[in-house]
């Protein structure tokens, strides 16, 4: 059995931001998950960094100062229209850069990095899909690579279909056999554009093409994620959790609900409300490494982060660390019930 960063069951003066791994496994094994995964589920595999690809697209653009790495969607904006404009096949040069450096992840690979949190949700998903009901109802991904479709087949049985990609707002779920639904909200580059889907013109990688994903209340990425968290369980993985258009899901939710158990419960006192608002927000995970109070030099900005996301309805899970088996742990464990 591999011990994760916290105990069964939460002890007295544990934050309330803190999730045990057996409420996890509660919330999550009656079904209906979405799995919300960012960029920290495809590092392992390699794949470029916002930094590295913006330097591969312009070499003019240094991001090596550390205190330029926040400024990276804007200078990656530069290079955007620095190479567009004398690139009309920039999705090429794109698609190069991404992939550049980053392993096509084949059965051997994915056995010699079970621990990964690229081979922990190939498996799962695979698992789930050949259930007669997956718990896993949706995978929202702001990954444009197609690592994790990649992983999946490379566990998958020949005649299976285990996920279906959703890359741009015309799109739909699989009709003919459940194939789980796997949304790209900032688009879809597949490294061979002539095996999967290819949605260049949805792709979002400069603040311009982020913006625009969000300006309109419909959009294809407005509505995945408000029926993501209306639907069930979220589970976020490999996300800092920082984004602004996360936060502002998120809110939208809080407030959502807000005036909802408003409207509910017309005579209740201000405490009360505030509590059965919080009942009916909480049911989300995020998962991230313990800090480990030890560290005088380790940060607290994680925990800071945790007990603002207590408050729209998600809870923290930790685990050790990205590098061990505790990843592994956690979702096996929550996943291997009836």
């Amino acid at each position: 059995m591999v011990s994760l960063a916290m105990s069964e069951r939460r002890p007295k003066g544990t934050p309330k931001w803190r999730a045990s791994v057996e409420e996890f496994n509660e919330r999550v094994r009656p079904g209906r998950v979405t799995l919300l995964l960012g960029a920290g589920i495809s590092i392992p595999a390699k794949i470029a960094d916002w930094a590295s690809l913006a330097k591969r697209i312009d070499p003019s653009i240094d991001v090596a100062d550390a205190r330029l790495r926040a400024e990276v969607p804007l200078l990656f904006q530069m290079a955007f229209e620095r190479l567009a404009a004398r690139d009309p096949r920039f999705q090429d040069t794109l698609r190069a850069a991404l992939y550049r450096d980053a392993i096509a992840p084949d059965r051997a690979w994915l056995d010699a990095n079970a621990d990964s949190s690229l081979a922990v949700f190939a498996r799962l998903l695979v698992a789930e899909r050949r259930r007669p009901r997956s718990r896993v109802e949706r995978v929202v991904t702001f990954n444009a690579d197609d690592l994790l479709e990649s992983a999946v087949d490379a566990l998958r049985d020949e005649s299976e279909r285990v996920l279906w990609p959703i890359v741009r707002g015309s799109d739909r779920p699989f009709r003919d056999e459940p194939a789980i639904p796997v949304y790209h909200a900032h688009g879809f580059l597949p490294r061979d554009p002539s095996s999967r889907k290819d949605a260049p013109e949805s792709l979002v990688f400069t603040d311009l093409q982020y913006w625009s994903t969000v300006a309109e209340p419909s959009s294809f990425a407005n509505r995945v994620l408000a029926n993501a968290l209306h639907d069930g369980p979220c589970v976020f993985v490999g996300l800092s959790m920082t984004d602004v258009n996360l936060a502002r899901w998120l809110a939208l939710r809080t407030l959502e609900v807000q005036d909802a158990k408003a409207r509910q419960f017309v005579d209740a006192s201000p405490r009360e409300l505030a509590s059965k608002t919080q009942d009916a927000l909480v049911q989300h995970f995020w998962v991230r490494p313990a800090v480990d109070p030890s560290d005088p030099n380790a940060s607290r900005a994680p925990e800071l982060i945790s007990e603002w996301l207590y408050a729209r309805g998600v809870k923290t899970v930790e685990i050790t660390s990205w590098r061990d088996r505790s990843l592994r742990a956690l979702i096996e464990g929550a996943f291997d019930g009836p």
